[in-house]
């Protein structure tokens, strides 16, 4: 026992946890990696991870617990299944491994060091959050415009054709282009969305940990203009009401966020509170609202050619997919998924997200595998990434290591049996 402490003690210490990190960010697509060097900085990211968990083996704790089995069957089955339906050519081979094998690596890690990780990786978000607050703010008051900044070009096919480039005020990024309102909050990513998605991660993470909200990731969220964010703070707060009978404290915080942000929109001019109305509602949700029904949203997330590409799947090859190799074709939604590797490579995805949570009690795990689900049915490409796997898979090792430790994981499993 004496000398598993000092092992776990000894790794905390070392680099591990930044090697991890950088990894972990790489796989984000952060900014950073938006040049030349992409390449060598993804195999360096994932040579630093190999390196990591030989250092892990060589102090006797390089071990994959009974609970974690399953996790790393479905994610090992989804990795494999895609490297055989869409991979057709040594680089994508390559580069789906250097994103899925460190991942299968990390989860044979100790509990304590993927808890110090979120840990660390909570602050990066903060920091990234406070900043592209910052940036927010500047914008909305015409100060941004006085700013320099450097231009990266367009990350994707839409991008491009949308005109779309990032400028970089510092470390912070935000969308350009005619389409684009440039006080939407991207923190190190190219998307407003995918950023949300990241806040809502760790504002959910830590209210299942029973930590106090931080209000820099709500602030941030709010720039956004996603409402993946919002859904993912309610449905968080409905567990937590639940759990914990806090519905006054909830209740209480809602309506002062609702007066706060009442007041701001009210003190903007015309112009800004426009653009708020598209972002905010008739973006998406205007269409939604009016037919009573998801698909004119997720329309949204498709094109002429995705749709057509999608309407080729037939009885015969909706189970291996069409393996479609056209650019122009967008389809952000589940149905990408089941164009390219078919109704085998869906399942396979939600079975790996849903044991991704595998040992939580059922009030915990919901919400997590509802963030993966929401992800699935409006972003599935995603899942090309192995970064959501991993960051529920260290949520819940994060998360079941602190029931532990306050002995509450047999009371609520019990309460739920």
């Amino acid at each position: 026992m004496g000398k598993d402490y000092l092992s776990q003690v000894s790794i905390h210490r070392n680099l591990i946890p930044y090697a991890c990190l950088f990894w972990l960010f790489v796989n984000l697509d952060s900014f950073f990696i938006w040049n030349r060097l992409e390449n060598i900085l993804r195999v360096i990211a994932a040579l630093g991870v190999l390196y990591a968990s030989y250092s892990v083996w060589k102090q006797e704790l390089f071990r994959l617990p009974s609970k974690n089995f399953i996790p790393f069957a479905f994610i090992s089955l989804y990795y494999l299944w895609q490297t055989f339906s869409v991979d057709d050519n040594l680089l994508k081979l390559l580069g789906r491994a250097l994103g899925f094998v460190p991942l299968l690596l990390i989860m044979f890690w100790p509990p304590t060091l993927l808890s110090d990780i979120y840990s660390r990786f909570r602050k990066i978000i903060i920091f990234f959050a406070v900043g592209a607050s910052i940036v927010s703010v500047f914008a909305f008051s015409g100060v941004l415009d006085y700013l320099p900044y450097y231009v990266l070009g367009p990350r994707s096919a839409l991008h491009e054709r949308m005109g779309v480039v990032y400028r970089v005020y510092g470390l912070f990024v935000t969308n350009y282009g005619d389409l684009e309102f440039e006080a939407r909050a991207c923190g190190m990513l190219q998307e407003p969305g995918h950023f949300a998605i990241i806040l809502g991660f760790v504002y959910m993470t830590d209210r299942l940990l029973g930590h106090k909200i931080s209000w820099w990731v709500v602030v941030c969220g709010i720039f956004t203009f996603s409402s993946a964010f919002f859904l993912l703070v309610v449905v968080t707060e409905i567990f937590n009401i639940y759990t914990k009978r806090q519905i006054i404290i909830v209740l209480s915080s809602v309506l002062f966020f609702i007066l706060l942000l009442g007041v701001v929109y009210f003190s903007l001019d015309k112009y800004n509170q426009e653009q708020i109305n598209y972002l905010a509602y008739e973006r998406n949700l205007k269409d939604v609202v009016s037919a009573g029904s998801l698909s004119q949203a997720l329309d949204e997330r498709t094109n002429s050619t995705g749709d057509a590409v999608f309407r080729k799947i037939t009885t015969r090859n909706i189970w291996m997919g069409l393996n479609v190799r056209d650019n122009d074709a967008v389809l952000s939604d589940y149905r990408g998924v089941i164009v390219q590797s078919g109704l085998i490579g869906l399942l396979l995805l939600l079975f790996a997200c849903f044991f991704s949570t595998r040992g939580l009690p059922i009030r915990k795990r919901i919400p997590l595998f509802f963030l993966l689900l929401l992800v699935v049915i409006h972003r599935s490409w995603m899942f090309g990434s192995s970064y959501l796997f991993f960051l529920s898979f260290m949520a819940t090792t994060t998360i079941f290591s602190a029931l532990l430790e306050k002995n509450e994981y047999y009371i609520e499993t019990e309460s739920n049996d």
